[in-house]
């Protein structure tokens, strides 16, 4: 599959040709929130998510999904982690 986020980062083209997925990485997303996280989980538009214990942050824009999203296209096979800013 190719995104938004592969085209403009060109990281498909990159995977491709450097077989390189993000596996052994750990990014970690610091953000408002991850509003809409059990949506994202439950349609498959992103493996576990390792959230911070008390770091969920409040209702807000769910920004910290959407940027979790976007990595996850970039880099599919690393581990996520999120704690709010």
């Amino acid at each position: 599959m190719v995104t938004q986020g592969d085209v403009t980062h060109r990281a498909n083209i990159v995977r491709a040709k450097t077989l390189a997925t993000g596996r052994g990485v750990k990014v970690g997303v610091l953000s408002d929130s991850v509003d809409y996280l059990t949506n994202s989980l439950a349609q498959g538009e992103l493996p576990s998510v390792k959230v911070l214990s008390g770091q969920s942050g409040f209702p807000a824009s769910g920004e910290g999904t959407a940027m979790l999203e976007l990595i996850h296209d970039l880099a599919p096979d690393a581990q996520l982690f999120f704690a709010t800013a």
